[in-house]
């Protein structure tokens, strides 16, 4: 039969830093349009925007955003609609508001099941109602239930997302286009634009009513701002004081005035390590975030020295393809070694093979020898990641060396929860980075891998991606400055889970530590660890430190990353005991989970025939079926009186 008319709404997603992930975060702007039952959109039909506006508190390295969208329902007929938006995945959506006409429903967190069953008989019932829910970390859908013929719609989604600097610069981005997805191939050399099908008919409509647009933002940071620019609009930036920033488009700036997302870059100024501490309270409990930033310009004398472990896998699901990528990857890898580095290589797949009791230094002659180890794989055998990683952690250890962990796999490994366990554990003495390599990588590992161990995901799809992905990791890990660092806590309450080791500082990575702390903020927490010049240490007044304008922004980002590290866990072991504290965190903190949703319905009240879902019309199948029916009947009835 005809169903009720589908709305898909895409919104785009914040950049991330990293190329390779682009695919994953970045994707389209907000429109609603209108389709059929078989997803066709239907010519002619959409929900114009009016109006949208974006207001984005950073804190630190928290952005704290707001977007607000009004559409019309300027149609005959009541709409049903599913908005969905690709999201970065270190998103935290907590809360969502619908208004419909003059009506407020405000969206309240449920277990998942509970909610969808309460959305279904909403909208069975006629009742206005929405439900938010995430797919995946990155993907939220709402469905918006009998959207009545002329009301607007008004949809407010508040969340949080951590800003994750590349190369020192800080960048946010508001996604504003209709823009196209990356589609890459195994054998791609260039990226290839997959184009949105729905840009060739909104591209008509855009002249025709171009929505309002006004973005607000402000930038309040532990450390000092050297800079900020919004090179894709005009804006007006001001700077209150030394650590804040005030940024607002101008008036008069049109939403596709240009065809560009509204990206926002700042960059915080020291030339030494510097470290800041925000606290700030909501809910009836206190939060702080700890950053230490790299020097901005760091010097030749300052980098520590580095060795380097590389863990490949060679199981037979890396046979063919892959495991070719791989070792043109460790080639290139092995290029950017230099001879006082030191390095070890571990093959893993049933059981695993070591090339050094001791790791050598990284001269040509060791590097080819090394080379012609991993040349020998073929790719067989079973997949066990977690003795593997036991081995690794055994090699003897450098003192005084940086040491780094590449796990070069496809991701399709036995992992259990202790190699979870097993990475965090190592965080301090190792910093974790691991390479996903094929078309088919199982992302979930290769992420929650790296969350394991403060490091940074990279994925490597085909051969000409190589060079470029490589050439990113050597910037990354080139000039670690700061390492085996400790972490304590003198006359501060806080929670036992509070990190006490964190990963080395490098020049393009800051560290960030969030935690909770019970009382009153006092005490101080000290950093310390070893650079070039030897041991470093930092004191930080807790009383003195700068109090968040926006404590609420601290408490999401602390609960989503606790739900991080329990969702790695959880899917690894299906573990019931770990979906309900997920489950508890998810209620307990209003946040969006795998097995928590928003759901908001409007309260029982009269409704005329205007408000009530359009009927649907029978197919002619389905007309031979209740012409049936009704002879059946019929029949049954005369029998009765003949009786």
């Amino acid at each position: 039969m005809l169903r009720n008319l589908l709305l898909l709404v895409v919104l785009g997603a914040c950049s991330s830093s990293f190329a390779q992930q682009e695919s994953e975060t970045r994707s389209q702007a907000p429109h609603f349009i209108v389709r059929d039952s078989t997803g066709t959109p239907i010519a002619g039909i959409d929900l114009p925007q009016i109006a949208t506006s974006a207001d984005v508190r950073i804190v630190g390295t928290i952005a704290s955003v707001t977007v607000h969208q009004t559409y019309r329902n300027d149609h005959a007929t009541t709409l049903q609609a599913e908005y969905v938006f690709p999201a970065s995945t270190r998103a935290a959506v907590h809360g969502m508001t619908m208004r419909v006409g003059d009506r407020v429903i405000e969206a309240k967190v449920k277990e998942r099941e509970a909610a969808k069953q309460e959305f279904m008989e909403a909208q069975k019932a006629g009742k206005k109602a929405s439900l938010l829910e995430q797919h995946r970390p990155n993907v939220f859908q709402m469905s918006v239930a009998n959207i009545t013929s002329g009301t607007s719609v008004d949809v407010e989604l508040r969340y949080t997302e951590h800003i994750v600097p590349e190369e020192g610069v800080y960048e946010f981005v508001y996604p504003v286009v209709v823009g196209e997805r990356y589609n890459g191939g195994p054998n791609a050399t260039q990226e290839n634009w997959t184009t949105n099908p729905h840009t060739l008919t909104l591209q008509d409509d855009f002249p025709k009513a171009r929505p309002r647009f006004t973005f607000k933002a402000s930038i309040d940071s532990p450390l000092p701002l050297k800079d900020v620019v919004v090179p894709t609009y005009p804006c007006a930036i001001t700077f209150p004081d030394l650590n804040r920033a005030e940024i607002e488009l101008r008036t008069g700036t049109g939403i596709h005035d240009n065809n560009n997302d509204l990206v926002l870059h700042y960059r915080l100024a020291d030339d030494a390590i510097s470290t800041g501490l925000l606290t700030g309270s909501s809910g009836g409990e206190n939060f702080f975030l700890l950053m230490a930033e790299p020097p901005q310009r760091v010097q030749s004398g300052q980098v520590v020295p580095r060795e380097y472990v590389f863990i490949l896998d060679v199981s037979g699901s890396m046979n063919g393809y892959p495991i070719e990528v791989a070792k043109r990857m460790m080639k290139r890898l092995f290029q950017d070694l230099r001879p006082q580095d030191r390095f070890n290589v571990l093959l893993f797949a049933g059981g695993s093979q070591l090339y050094a009791d001791r790791s050598p230094q990284a001269t040509p002659e060791e590097l080819q020898r090394a080379f012609v180890f991993i040349a020998e794989q073929t790719g067989q055998g079973g997949t066990e990641l977690l003795p593997a990683l036991e081995r690794a952690m055994r090699i003897p250890r450098t003192e005084g060396m940086s040491r780094s962990i590449v796990i070069v796999t496809d991701g399709f490994v036995a992992v259990e929860r202790e190699a979870f366990a097993l990475i965090r554990g190592t965080v301090g003495d190792a910093n974790v980075f691991p390479f996903g390599i094929g078309s088919n990588v199982n992302r979930y590992l290769i992420e929650g891998l790296a969350r394991a161990g403060q490091g940074q995901p990279f994925v490597v799809v085909g051969q000409g991606e190589v060079d470029m992905v490589a050439e990113k990791f050597a910037r990354y890990v080139a000039s670690p400055v700061l390492t085996d660092i400790h972490v304590s806590y003198e006359g501060l309450a806080v929670d036992d889970d509070a990190p006490v080791r964190v990963a080395d500082l490098f020049a393009q990575r800051p560290i960030t530590i969030f935690g909770r702390y019970d009382g009153k903020a006092r005490g101080s927490i000290v950093v310390r660890g070893t650079t070039t010049n030897g041991p470093f240490e930092r004191r930080i007044n807790v009383g003195s430190a700068t109090p968040a304008t926006d404590g609420e922004a601290l408490r999401y980002l602390w609960a989503r990353n606790t739900i991080a590290s329990l969702d790695d866990d959880q899917q690894a072991g299906n573990d019931e005991a770990l979906k309900a504290r997920i489950i508890d965190l998810g209620l307990q903190y209003n946040l969006l989970t795998r097995f928590t949703s928003f759901i908001a319905v409007e309260e029982d009240q009269e409704r005329d025939a205007s408000t009530m879902p359009p009927g649907a019309v029978p197919e002619p199948h389905e007309w031979a079926m209740i012409v049936l029916g009704g002879l059946a009947f019929l029949w049954f009835l005369y029998r009765q009186r003949s009786v």
